[in-house]
């Protein structure tokens, strides 16, 4: 079994901000994903697209952000996602949609993206750590099933 190679992104308005990412990180785990970086990002297009291309360039599997996917005008994850995605994987996105919608109430306003850089398999989940842990669970299967395609 292949052991692949997982960044998280908290994305947040200020540095420092505390977050509980065990809940996440034991899910990847246990799915055998192993996390190799963890940061902080603030909420800015440019830094964010920023580190996620450079854990691009350096052959991450998986790189998950976690917060600002809202409507508000500090929720800039997706914009910044988008601009380093060679292309967007439809089918996972309303797959990861339809499992938040289970969890988040109102997950109708969040702006979920799923894609590929490179090999580098990249989606952008809402900020609660449990809830979104329990969508991880649900959706592993099927990103570790991306995840060994983008290698072939």
């Amino acid at each position: 079994m292949d052991v692949y190679k997982a960044a998280i992104l908290l994305i947040v308005d200020e540095k420092g901000t505390e977050k509980d990412i065990k809940p996440l990180e034991e899910v990847l785990e246990r799915g055998g994903i192993e996390i190799i970086h963890v940061s902080q990002v603030p909420s800015v297009r440019t830094a964010i697209s920023e580190e996620v291309f450079s854990l691009v360039r350096r052959g991450i599997d998986l790189v998950v952000t976690v917060g600002k996917l809202g409507l508000k005008s500090k929720d800039v994850t997706p914009e910044a996602i988008d601009t380093v995605l060679d292309r967007r994987i439809q089918g996972l996105e309303m797959l990861v949609l339809l499992e938040c919608m289970k969890e988040f109430p109102d997950m109708i306003f969040s702006r979920i993206l799923v894609g590929v850089t490179r090999r580098t398999l990249i989606m952008c989940l809402p900020e609660d750590m449990a809830k979104t842990a329990r969508v991880m669970a649900k959706i592993l299967p099927s990103l570790k099933k991306a995840i060994e395609e983008l290698k072939s």
